[in-house]
């Protein structure tokens, strides 16, 4: 083994490599290279034609819509007539003086929201219907569908929106423990100046 590593791999003191040994030395480097290159080759055309094919998979978006319902409590008035703006808004128009049941109901597939209430003008508040289906805080007021009495001074255009998620009002009414009047509860009356 000494005689064969003296022979490739050992310079002589006068630095002449014979020409045997040069020639040795590059065809085996030569033939290093080309293996090395097979080998990246292989893997390469390995990995990259390689191919999964799995089942088909349905990836399905949460959806939180309300349906809205508002009757007029006197049986003399009108129906009130609700229009559908898109898929999440609802509008309707509100006689002055009249007092009307409110039902909100919730649909979908989302697991809690709520239904944000704007009425017309600029400086009117949004109202907050409290949550609908699962509570964020315990299993006691889970409600699909919420009722409340509306009073309205003058002809109003009234807005719903449903949202989900939890209303930024939720926080505030949990902790003082008391309904805010921005924060419509099922059963409450609300009156609308």
């Amino acid at each position: 083994m000494k005689k064969l590593f003296e022979a490739f791999f050992a310079i002589p003191e006068d630095g002449k490599v014979p020409e045997k040994v040069m020639l040795t030395r590059a065809a085996l480097s030569v033939i290093v290279i080309v293996v090395c290159l097979a080998a990246m080759g292989i893997t390469a055309y390995a990995y990259f034609s390689h191919s999964l094919i799995s089942g088909q998979n349905t990836i399905q978006a949460a959806g939180f819509i309300v349906n809205v319902t508002i009757q007029n409590t006197d049986p003399n008035q009108e129906p009130v007539q609700i229009e559908k703006t898109d898929r999440k808004g609802q509008v309707a128009t509100l006689l002055a003086g009249n007092t009307y049941s409110v039902t909100i109901e919730r649909t979908g597939n989302a697991s809690t929201g709520y239904c944000k209430i704007f009425v017309a003008g600029d400086d009117e508040p949004v109202y907050h219907t409290q949550q609908l289906s699962a509570d964020v805080s315990t299993d006691a007021s889970k409600k699909s569908a919420i009722t409340f009495t509306l009073t309205v001074a003058e002809m109003t255009k009234i807005s719903f929106y449903a949202n989900w998620g939890t209303s930024s009002y939720y926080a505030a009414y949990v902790e003082d423990g008391e309904n805010g009047a921005l924060y419509i509860l099922d059963g409450e009356t609300v009156a609308i100046p």
